[in-house]
């Protein structure tokens, strides 16, 4: 038995008491909630916000998650990306001649860049400098290998020992029609992080990264060129971004890309 609180439709509330410290809440007749002598409610279902709920079982947790924010959470192991940066610029009458991304920072080990369109108004090549506070490395200490093939399997090569620049792709198409694609990915890989001006117990690491990038080339042909490259005697410590060269033309008229931090597992 039970005390039993009932709800009753045709003749209101209706009280049964005995002694067992047990409590049933009903609704004509019919028990929705239970309340035992030890204080354990049971119900058919809660209704509410539940932001003073505690210690849920992780198995009985089901449906989607909301959004929420991580910035505090701590011991969370694994690694990650997170996007730091979209870039959209459209304008077919003012051409840039050069894009800067600055967001390298320590907060990140290695940082990937898709390429989703980048159109220059005339033929040329695509170019690359790394940057240290914003302002292009210039020195002759970029070294590059590249591998580039046509559609018909012609293979072009691109290395240099001594260049000032990277060279990522050659005599690309010119025009919107058939923008160039791919990614980039700027590795760091054991010393200390993007624009951190110091060292770590890893010592001094040279900003390095590797690359593919398709497109039309000026001939009208499909081309693609996979490469990696490096700045000798340079630290990635020191750099917060990288500048690409649009040497086609006047310049690029469309820039769109999205640009990720990496965090090492």
């Amino acid at each position: 038995m039970t005390v039993k609180i009932n709800a009753d439709t045709s003749h209101g509330l209706k009280l049964e008491s005995d002694t067992s410290g047990a409590i049933d809440f009903q609704s004509a007749g019919v028990t929705k909630a239970s309340l035992d002598a030890s204080g354990n409610l049971t119900a058919n279902s809660f209704v509410g916000s539940g932001a003073s709920l505690t210690a849920l079982p992780s198995a009985q947790l089901t449906g989607a998650l909301p959004a929420i924010d991580g910035s505090s959470l701590t011991g969370v192991g694994g690694g990650g990306l997170a996007v730091i940066s979209a870039v959209n610029e459209y304008n077919a009458s003012a051409n840039t001649t050069s894009y800067s991304f600055t967001g390298f920072d320590s907060s990140y080990d290695n940082y990937y860049v898709i390429i989703h369109g980048i159109s220059q108004q005339g033929d040329g090549d695509l170019q690359m400098r790394f940057l240290d506070d914003g302002s292009a490395l210039t020195n002759s200490d970029y070294r590059q290998t590249t591998l580039g093939l046509t559609h018909n399997n012609s293979e072009k090569r691109i290395t240099t020992d001594a260049a000032d620049k990277f060279t990522l792709v050659e005599q690309q198409k010119g025009g919107d029609k058939d923008p160039m694609n791919g990614f980039m990915y700027f590795n760091n890989p054991a010393g200390g992080r993007w624009d951190s001006d110091s060292n770590d117990s890893k010592g001094q690491i040279s900003p390095s990264f590797v690359y593919q990038i398709g497109g039309e080339g000026s001939n009208g042909t499909s081309r693609i060129a996979q490469g990696h490259g490096y700045i000798n005697d340079t630290q990635a410590n020191t750099c917060n971004g990288f500048q690409l060269i649009f040497a086609g033309g006047t310049g690029a008229s469309k820039i769109n890309m999205t640009i990720y931090g990496v965090v090492r597992a």
